[in-house]
């Protein structure tokens, strides 16, 4: 008997589904490219990029924290390091 264990690493899907336009999903998705050739990145850096031309780049907005929590359990991005605390999550696109 084979047991799959939940630690073992999900299959990367690729780009997830376009989200609702207006959203910050939806922002996050259209900055996809540059997110997967940043490499590793956190959730401040990932607003970083797509909130470029802003000047208020003040903490992190829990949203954008939200939604690539999401898309790692979904397996559309990698979890490279667990956040805790002060401590950000790291993530990765995968090719």
């Amino acid at each position: 008997m084979v047991v799959a264990i939940e630690s073992e690493p999900k299959p990367v899907l690729g780009k997830p589904p376009l989200p609702r336009y207006g959203t910050v999903a939806y922002q996050i998705w259209k900055k996809w490219d540059e997110l997967k050739k940043a490499g590793r990145f956190t959730a401040y850096e990932a607003k970083q990029i797509v909130k470029e031309h802003d000047r208020s780049r003040y903490g992190v907005d829990s949203s954008y924290s939200s939604v690539l929590s999401k898309w790692a359990r979904e397996g559309y991005i990698t979890l490279v390091t667990e956040g805790r605390g002060q401590i950000p999550a790291f993530y990765e696109i995968q090719n």
